[in-house]
């Protein structure tokens, strides 16, 4: 197997790794009404830390892509991680707040989602609409998330469990068309 190929599957298994950590946390988040605020807070934080890393990794190593996208996605996986660590260290912030720094870093990651789509070539035209209705459902709803805290924390890390599902199988869906 050469370097070129070893390095492609490596990106595809952290892609689909990736969406199934995503969907995996997600569910946690949903499936059990009694976990806290705080916890559920730290899981999706923990799942924006993972989606920083890995926007950094895609960036470096898929060569193929063009510069643009390569840099877009080094330099939002870069403001993604310490966002991510502030949600998960910094407990003691208001959870409101908490919500509204990690719905402004989904409403990024949607705005660079149609970004991407828009740029990158050689992509199925199915997925790229596919991506850019999840990159605007990221959109509206972690506006929403972000303007209207007074509807319950419940309510919102549950809107945010939906989009991390929804980008978690956009994701593994990318590992399969990005060959």
């Amino acid at each position: 197997m050469s370097e070129i190929s070893a390095m492609k599957l490596g990106l595809r298994i952290l892609n689909i790794s990736t969406g199934v950590i995503f969907i995996a946390l997600a569910l946690v988040v949903l499936i059990d009404d009694n976990l806290a605020t705080r916890i559920a807070l730290t899981i999706l934080g923990a799942s924006l830390f993972l989606l920083g890393g890995t926007r950094i990794v895609v960036g470096i190593y898929l060569k193929e892509e063009e510069k643009l996208v390569r840099i877009i996605k080094i330099v939002f996986g870069s403001i993604l991680i310490p966002i991510s660590l502030v949600i998960m260290i910094y407990q003691q912030i208001a959870t409101e707040l908490l919500v509204i720094l990690f719905a402004s870093a989904l409403v990024g990651n949607g705005i660079l989602r149609i970004i991407v789509v828009l740029i990158e070539k050689p992509l199925p035209e199915w997925y790229k609409i596919l991506s850019s209705i999840v990159g605007l459902l990221t959109i509206i709803i972690g506006i929403i998330a972000a303007i209207f805290t007074q509807y319950g924390v419940y309510t919102l890390v549950f809107l945010l469990s939906i989009i991390f599902i929804l980008n978690g199988i956009v994701r593994i869906m990318y590992a399969y068309v990005k060959r």
